[in-house]
């Protein structure tokens, strides 16, 4: 017999087995914190272990008859119904065993299971050491073997800490390492000393330090979209649902309100805008350059919207939505018959009336009035004339239903149920309204075909457009002066340009005229953005974990996130203090955090990186390159956790841990800082869709909170600020889950000052504010207000200034001529001019 097949205890197996059909769930819960289903080496029994699993949590009791019934439910009836397997089971049932002695045999087989990991282990050594050329470094070679031996390591002490063990235990070895590695705090520096000493001494080991930060709003009055239709963002409720771009219909998790905030208006070539505030995020790509989707501050865009006189273009693009799919409503009018009767037909008087040469367009008409039991005449033939006019007799009733009969042609529109219904029946429209005043010609230079509607009605025009950014074009309106029979008038053109693969005729001499865009991917291109005011404002949190939705004229855009607060943190304590840093980023690219640290170290705006205009400036480029060299030495790592589970994301970090960061000389895990932006609904494996957001929260800092813990490292967090953060200053404030609270060992809100604040503090004294609420090891703030933060944002860099009672204590003193009190300062704070 094999090595390999002596890990194995075939009678303990059954044992347990046995043990938890005889005696229940007052066996299962003695043993299961020991046992899985890889736990056993027989294929009967990790099914019979799954059954059982399965029928303790439905009965009280289990005999075969439950084994069977979980068997089915867990769609393994076929396995368990064969006849060896029957037997086996039988045998299972029949084996005495009293319930002391089973977490014996519970221990035994989960000892050789860990046996069996550090045997394959192993074998993945070897077979990696065999694969071995030379080239590689001596670390390398060693990483090999380390990274599997340490979570081998770290396996068996979380087993192991299942085990109560007497308090003194160990307790000299402590105070043996605090005593030779003295130091002036207790945790990891944030760069913020007054911050720092607030909570505590800094970031600690085995604890999540919590920030929570204010969401972005948009305007009150913009558009959301929803499955019915378009509402004001004001009138969007908790658990409505809206319209994602992509992914159709999204619950809406939380709303913001904000007073009275700067207002931008973000304005896109084709004459739309949307209202939002500065901070509000935009999901961008270049128009030239790097085409890799990236999120955007308003405030970012506008110190980095620039012109390419080269290509002609601007820098900035929004995507385009797929065609919306709304709630399909039932209508009285056929659609395409709509969109002939609005292009190309009188209804204005007594009668029905539409006028067409295309024989196909009156084929359509004439089968629809029949099939309704209606009948079709010639109203006027004048053989001078190309188009023939047709009378419909008895549809003026149902013209009266939609609204539409007694319209002239100046007043015509859609009706709001057309405008507002299936994909279908929207296209249906606009090919009616297309066949019969659309015109289709070909650009010469991409190739495409060229598509323009045409009417005296602007309410008409702008319906024509919104049904083309339903179905995720861009329709843009210019009025014109149209002469017919001497006399000169006003008209207004669309100019209609659609996504690959969407021909938007019907009549067949147009539809194959018609050919799909061959030039670039259609998209918005932001040209402008400026301040527009102050007005009242909110933003959404979706269940979608990308935030992504639809506001004004379909522009695509992005619900909350928070400031440069992170990438502050994480460079001191990587560049100032030499400490491996981990960034899980949720939101921001790599490139975002190039541009910032860049900035930051550099002294060269963010958007002079990021447009490459340092490049102008000789003394600017040294600089630049002096930051990359420094950046390329500092142990900061940065990898996107968006849209994975976040048991994913505890793996990344935990092979972070033991690859990058490592052990001291006593076996002690070295300084390290984990940077998780931010904690949200993300999509997870071992949650099912019935968990609302509180629970799914409580996950994450449960988890987060248990790995540091067990990895002995620091974490610091971002989390989101809930609609009272807006105006409260308390744990009331925070998003989602009370465990946030429990589970932390700091929560401070960073956020804008009002004002308010801003006028009685003093322009010097920074805009921004961050209030240390729970400390845990720390005095908090004690009566000293707020911490003063200074933000020079085109360097991406934030100065902590001091408390405001500190600050105003001074200046009082200074008045009295009292020399000012002792100021903290970090070793690379920056004099700030202004912010």
């Amino acid at each position: 017999m094999s090595k390999e097949s002596s890990l194995k205890n075939i009678a303990s197996e059954r044992a347990v087995l046995a043990g938890i059909v005889q005696h229940g769930i007052d066996c299962f819960v003695d043993v299961e914190i020991l046992i899985d289903e890889e736990t056993f080496t027989v294929a009967h029994n990790k099914v019979l272990f799954k059954c059982l699993v399965d029928a303790i949590q439905k009965n009280d009791s289990i005999g075969f008859t439950e084994i069977l019934s979980s068997a089915k439910s867990l769609d393994l009836n076929e396995y368990v119904e064969q006849k060896d397997v029957m037997n086996h089971i039988n045998g299972v049932i029949n084996t005495p065993i009293h319930l002391e002695n089973v977490r014996s045999h519970a221990e035994k087989i989960r000892r050789l299971q860990f046996a069996r990991k550090v045997q394959n282990e192993l074998r993945d050594i070897y077979r990696g050491l065999d694969e071995i050329s030379g080239d590689e470094s001596i670390t390398e070679i060693l990483s090999i073997a380390e990274t599997p031996i340490q979570e081998i390591c770290m396996s068996y002490m979380r087993e192991d800490d299942t085990t109560p063990k007497p308090l003194g235990e160990s307790l000299l070895d402590y105070i043996e390492h605090v005593q030779n590695n003295k130091s002036d705090t207790m945790g990891i520096s944030t760069g913020f000393p007054v911050f720092d000493k607030a909570i505590g001494g800094g970031l600690r080991r085995k604890c999540v330090d919590l920030v929570a930060a204010r969401p972005k709003a948009l305007r009150d009055g913009s558009i959301v979209y929803t499955p019915n239709g378009p509402r004001k963002i004001e009138d969007i409720n908790i658990g409505d649902l809206v319209l994602h771009p992509f992914k159709g219909a999204v619950s809406v998790e939380k709303i913001w309100p904000h007073k009275q905030i700067d207002i931008y208006r973000l304005s896109f070539k084709d004459g739309d805008f949307v209202d939002c505030c500065g901070d509000h995020l935009w999901q961008v790509t270049q128009n030239y350059g790097n085409k890799s989707p990236q999120v955007k501050t308003t405030k970012e865009l506008i110190s980095d919207l620039t012109f390419n006189q080269k290509n002609k273009r601007w820098k900035w693009d929004v995507c385009l939505p797929n065609p919306v799919e709304f709630d399909k409503q039932e209508i009285p009018v056929d659609p395409y018959v709509v969109g002939v009767l609005l292009g190309d037909g009188s209804v204005s008087n007594n009668a029905c009336v539409y006028h067409t040469a295309d024989d196909e367009i009156h084929q359509y008409m004439t089968a629809y009035a029949e099939s309704i039991g209606c009948e079709v005449k010639i109203d006027y033939d004048n053989p001078n004339n190309k188009a023939t006019s047709y009378r419909i007799n008895s549809f003026q009733d149902k013209l009266r239903q939609i609204g539409i009969f007694g319209c002239n042609c100046y007043n015509k529109f859609i009706p709001k149920e057309y405008i507002y219904n299936s994909r279908h029946v929207r296209f249906e429209v606009l090919a009616g309204l297309l066949d019969t005043d659309g015109d289709c010609t070909v650009d010469k230079r991409s190739g495409s075909s060229r598509t323009r509607f045409t009417s005296v009605s602007l309410q008409l025009c702008q319906d024509v457009k919104e049904l083309v950014q339903s179905l995720g074009g861009l329709c843009s309106i210019t009025q014109q002066t149209t002469k017919c029979n001497g006399k000169e008038f006003k008209s207004y053109r669309c100019e209609i340009r659609l996504q690959e693969g969407i021909n938007p005729f019907k009549l067949t001499r147009k539809k194959e005229r018609f050919n799909s865009r061959k030039i670039n991917k259609l998209s918005r291109t932001i040209v402008k953005i400026e301040k527009v005011g102050i007005d009242n404002a909110r933003c959404l949190t979706l269940s979608e974990d990308d935030g992504l939705f639809m506001t004004d004229n379909y522009v695509v855009t992005h619900n909350t996130g928070k400031s440069v607060f992170a990438d502050n943190v994480a460079l001191h304590v990587a560049k100032n203090l030499d400490i491996p840093v981990l960034m899980l980023d949720t939101e921001m690219s790599k490139e975002d955090h190039w541009n910032r640290i860049v900035a930051n170290i550099s002294d060269v705006p963010i958007n002079e990186i990021a447009t490459g205009r340092f490049a102008d400036d000789p003394e600017k480029i040294d600089r630049v390159h002096q930051a990359v060299e420094k950046i390329k030495d500092i142990p900061y790592d940065y990898i996107s956790i968006a849209g994975r589970p976040f048991e994913e994301t505890l793996s990344i970090a935990r092979r972070w841990v033991l690859k990058n960061v490592g052990y001291d000389e006593n076996g002690r895990l070295k300084d390290c800082l984990i940077i998780y932006d931010y904690l949200k609904l993300m999509t997870s494996e071992s949650i099912n869709n019935n968990l609302a957001e509180f629970q799914v929260l409580g996950f994450q800092i449960t988890q987060l909170h248990n790995f540091c813990v067990e990895y002995d490292v620091a974490c610091l967090s971002f989390v989101q600020l809930n609609r009272d953060g807006i105006t409260k200053e308390s744990t009331d404030a925070v998003s989602g889950s009370d465990r946030l609270i429990w589970l932390c060992t700091s929560f401070s809100i960073f956020k804008n000052k009002t004002e308010e604040e801003k006028a009685m503090d003093g322009v010097t004294n920074g805009d921004k504010k961050l209030i240390p609420i729970v400390s845990r090891h720390g005095p908090g703030m004690e009566d000293e207000g707020y911490i003063c933060l200074g933000m020079q944002g085109e360097f991406a860099r934030i100065n902590e200034l001091g408390t405001i009672r500190e600050i105003k204590r001074n200046a009082e003193n200074r008045e009295q001529g009292i020399p000012d009190s002792e100021n903290i300062e970090s070793e690379d704070e920056t004099h700030v001019e202004s912010f």
